[in-house]
């Protein structure tokens, strides 16, 4: 067994590409394909492959996290159980925060405002907002 991994062929399915590799096929999303400039004939070391992998399950956990944030407005409590349910890998879990943070989606300030907000327009008393919170 050799300490390289050579890429044999990539197919674009959906929005992900297929890399087929000296070892078996990967799904990477095009930002990981880009950003290490994964294409036919490359070679890579085991570790430099590593580094690859990682990249997309982080990238994979924020993309999941977006879609989860998606669906309505979140808590940083809630956003760090949803992590921690998705991931083991409390590097990814924190990096995947610092990048929602900086991107604005994670605000505990603005998120309680828009509760509130939402709550006295809809008539609703202050037990429902303590619940919420």
């Amino acid at each position: 067994m050799t300490d390289e991994i050579v890429i044999l062929g990539l197919a674009k399915k959906k929005n992900k590409y297929q890399v087929l590799t000296s070892e078996k096929t990967f799904s990477f999303a095009e930002e990981t394909v880009l950003k290490h400039l994964v294409f036919k004939d490359k070679v890579f070391s085991k570790s430099e492959f590593q580094a690859v992998l990682d990249d997309e399950s982080q990238n994979d956990l924020l993309n999941k996290t977006l879609k989860f944030i998606g669906f309505q407005s979140r808590s940083v409590a809630e956003i760090k159980k949803y992590l921690n349910g998705k991931s083991e890998n409390p590097a990814h879990r924190d990096a995947v925060l610092e990048k929602l943070h900086h991107l604005g989606y994670l605000n505990d300030e603005a998120f309680a405002a828009n509760l509130l907000d939402y709550e006295i327009r809809s008539q609703k008393g202050p037990k429902s907002v303590e619940f919420k919170l």
